[in-house]
């Protein structure tokens, strides 16, 4: 049976618990046994990483019975949590030690003092038990979870192309970085591709609503439809401000790579003596020089894409408002609709939902996926294998990039408070792991929209926020909502969405 200290965790402790965790959240209590440092020189706490539950007999009472439980309790303390999420916290190094189950709170930073965490871990226990549940320990830590967020598109070419890391952002593949038009500062991703049975020729992108009707902005938190042109219309664009400056400047670094190429080439050459060394280097020359007056060339077409009128992907047609506990299953409810512009996206440049891996090492990622045998992929169920084996899911997002990560068997719980801090409501999360000590965070800021599949293609779900120390935080834990459940709301909404299939290459 656990432990339960009698005293609040020390300030030194606070700061170091979750030490490799992506945001280090602070401590406000937890149950167990004792910590301290470790002894030897460095004094430097070993490395923890998340890990999904897997098999546990938690998975059979948690979901609308044990959870709602701890909801009661927390409230009935007046705690104000942000999170409630059940993982394995492990210590890599330490390759034989156990990963203990964790039920673990988040709480808005400075309103819960270490003593008062002590009580509140000790009634969870306390609950915990009532249900023969003796081995999962309960941690309180300060979390917040955030809402992350022309010419005709290029068409996606061959990783061994000169210029296809600096032309990917603006091929229509799956991880497009997306902004408001009317707010080129909010930043968020788009989704996935559909078509709407009805009108087999409209070419639909998925997304957060509050990637393209930020709650920030004018637009109010109801049903929004297009339907006759006497509207004005949501537009939405490619690279918003931030997104696009980072794009012009990775085009000049290229430009500027590749010129130093060619100048260290050309000096070799003169040095070379032997003939055959003299060719050989002579050919790299006249490549690298190729490579920057492609690279320049494309530079040039860059400056078209400057006016945000000429990167305009389409309007949002349909965006329920965004609701926390939607539905009889109580997920959030954040998407929205872009009918985009045939004049950017068509069949000439579309290959279909398929997220480009760019120059990563194909073999490497494939084995880290690790594809599970075909099976339908369940929301209800993201992985029924055991931690050790858990389902491994992939993203291209706006802000982070292309990142690996391991889905939980447990669902999450998300509480989120108005402007005066009234709850605004309690919403399900599919909960997203980092895919391990030494990875990149799953999620950032401006993911949000962000399609997650599994290592067969299959989509899982919507990236909608994540949650972490402070709102600017990589994500500790990102929260996505179930694919089945986003298709089965649009089509309460009339629409009669077919996934767009990746065509063959």
């Amino acid at each position: 049976m656990s432990l339960l200290p009698s005293f609040p965790p020390s300030d030194l402790e606070s700061a170091l618990y979750y030490r490799g965790l992506p945001s280090n959240p602070r401590l406000v209590a937890r149950t167990g046994a004792p910590w301290s440092l470790p002894t030897g020189p460095w004094q430097i706490p070993k490395r923890k990483e998340l890990r999904p539950v897997g098999n546990h007999p938690l998975k059979e009472v948690w979901e609308d019975d044990l959870a709602l439980k701890i909801h009661t309790l927390l409230d009935s303390l007046d705690v104000r949590w942000t999170s409630i999420d059940v993982v394995r916290i492990a210590v890599p190094e330490d390759s034989g030690s156990f990963a203990f189950v964790v039920l673990w709170i988040g709480v808005m930073p400075e309103t819960l003092s270490g003593d008062e965490g002590v009580v509140v871990v000790s009634k969870c226990r306390e609950i915990l038990l009532e249900y023969d549940i003796a081995e999962v320990e309960v941690e309180i830590r300060e979390s917040v979870v955030t809402r992350s967020v022309g010419p005709a598109l290029l068409e996606p070419v061959d990783s061994g192309d000169l210029t296809a890391g600096i032309r990917e952002p603006l091929t229509p593949t799956l991880g497009l970085s997306i902004s408001p038009a009317s707010k080129l500062e909010v930043e968020g991703t788009g989704g996935f591709f559909v078509t709407d049975e009805r009108d087999p020729s409209s070419l639909l992108l998925v997304t957060c609503r509050h990637a393209v009707l930020p709650p920030q902005s004018s637009a109010r938190n109801i049903h929004y439809a297009w339907t006759d042109s006497s509207q004005p219309k949501k537009e939405v664009v490619l690279l918003g401000e931030g997104a696009f400056d980072k794009f012009q400047t990775s085009v000049r670094e290229a430009v500027v790579s590749h010129q130093k190429s060619v100048v260290h080439t050309k000096r070799e050459v003169e040095k070379a003596t032997d003939t055959s060394q003299a060719k050989t280097l002579q050919i790299l020359a006249d490549a690298a020089q190729l490579c920057v007056e492609l690279t320049s060339a494309f530079q040039q077409s860059v400056a078209t894409w400057t006016d945000p009128s000429n990167r305009i992907l389409g309007d949002v047609v349909l965006a329920p408002p965004i609701a926390l506990g939607a539905g009889l299953r109580n997920y959030t409810e954040d998407w929205a609709l872009i009918e985009l512009g045939r004049s950017k996206i068509n069949e000439t440049n579309l290959a279909g939902n398929f997220i480009d891996l760019g120059m990563e090492d194909s073999d490497k990622f494939a084995r880290k996926m690790c594809p599970r045998p075909p099976h339908e992929f369940s929301s209800r169920e993201p992985s029924p294998r055991p931690s050790s084996d858990a389902i491994v899911v992939l993203k291209r997002g706006a802000a982070s990039d292309l990142t690996l990560g391991r889905a939980n068997t447990l669902v999450s719980y998300v509480r989120e408070y108005t402007a005066t801090n009234e709850i605004r409501g309690t919403s399900k999360e599919w909960a997203i792991l980092p895919y391990s000590e030494g990875s990149r965070a799953f999620s950032r800021p401006g993911d949000s929209g962000a399609v997650i599949v599994d290592g067969s293609g299959r989509i899982g779900g919507l990236l909608t926020g994540g949650t972490g120390r402070t709102p600017k935080e990589a994500s500790d834990i990102a929260y996505a909502t179930p694919i089945d459940f986003i298709m089965e709301r649009m089509r309460e909404n009339g629409v009669r969405p077919v996934i767009v299939q990746p065509t063959e290459t």
